[in-house]
């Protein structure tokens, strides 16, 4: 009785499909690449689109500091 418990326990799992939940995360930027030489102390705006294309989701955004790291020229 108790390897027939077993088995019908086992089948049962195995035969039932298992519910899966998934999301989509697909994110666009435009433009995609900016390139900029500015004068120091000097002030830039520039304006991005930011596209969900995936599943409804909230986000969050931040503003990170540049900061130069070693002489690039």
């Amino acid at each position: 009785m108790k390897y027939i418990f077993c088995a019908v326990f086992m089948f049962w799992h195995l035969a039932m499909p298992q519910v899966a939940h998934g999301q989509s995360l697909n994110i666009s930027k435009t433009p995609p690449l900016v390139e900029v030489t500015i004068k120091p102390d000097k002030a830039l705006v520039i304006a991005f689109t930011l596209t969900n294309n995936g599943d409804p989701a909230a986000f969050t955004s931040f503003i990170r500091p540049f900061v130069p790291r070693g002489v690039l020229w």
